[in-house]
């Protein structure tokens, strides 16, 4: 039986995956060396049948019939930045409170907490913009400096019951309760604001 190519084994694991699905050559590392993969990548960008994104990042495009390829999926973006670089990042401003369910829009500027280099990247037509911060900023906690984020985006000025209903909905009594242990250096609208989520937590749960 023939061996199937490097180039045959890294379009059939594309296949499978599907459109919209995000990726770098690492995925491929395994099916043969490096520069084998760069040569079927080549081949298949020179087809069309992949996109690429940035430097190192490439997806298979989703294509709408009235509006052609679509944008990538950042949540995809993200995974293979976090693989690639090898440190945590965390969603923050507002695309944190995207994510949490507080703004419909994805934002065309794309900030995120990060233990790795500060750096900042053009992906897909979006700006990904990594800022450094403490590796304790990704503990335990981080799930709770994640909504923190989401709540200093909205404002002291906007937040509003139906923000801290519609962010509750993400929260189990658990995350609450490691939330509210953590408060007391946080500014006091920041702290009733998680109050107001323990709050909307009870009132569901009766």
């Amino acid at each position: 039986m023939k061996r199937e190519s490097v180039s045959d084994a890294v379009l059939t694991r594309i296949r499978q995956r599907g459109p919209g699905w995000v990726f770098s050559p690492a995925c491929f590392y395994d099916l043969g060396s490096r520069e084998a993969v760069a040569v079927a990548l080549h081949r298949l960008r020179t087809s069309d049948s992949i996109r690429r994104l940035a430097q190192g990042i490439y997806d298979v495009p989703e294509k709408h019939p009235v509006l052609g390829e679509l944008a990538p999926a950042v949540e995809g973006i993200l995974e293979v930045c976090r693989v690639r670089w090898g440190c945590n990042v965390m969603p923050t401003g507002a695309y944190a409170a995207h994510v949490l369910g507080l703004v419909d829009q994805v934002p065309m500027r794309l900030v995120y907490l990060t233990d790795g280099p500060s750096r900042r990247i053009e992906v897909g037509g979006r700006t990904l913009e990594f800022k450094r911060r403490s590796s304790k900023c990704f503990g335990p906690f981080v799930w709770g400096n994640m909504v923190v984020q989401a709540i200093r985006y909205i404002g002291h000025a906007a937040w509003s019951a139906n923000h801290a209903k519609e962010l509750s909905k993400h929260l189990s009594d658990e995350d609450i309760r490691k939330m509210l242990t953590e408060v007391s250096g946080m500014p006091m609208w920041i702290q009733k604001a998680l109050m107001d989520l323990h709050s909307h937590r009870k009132v569901d749960a009766a």
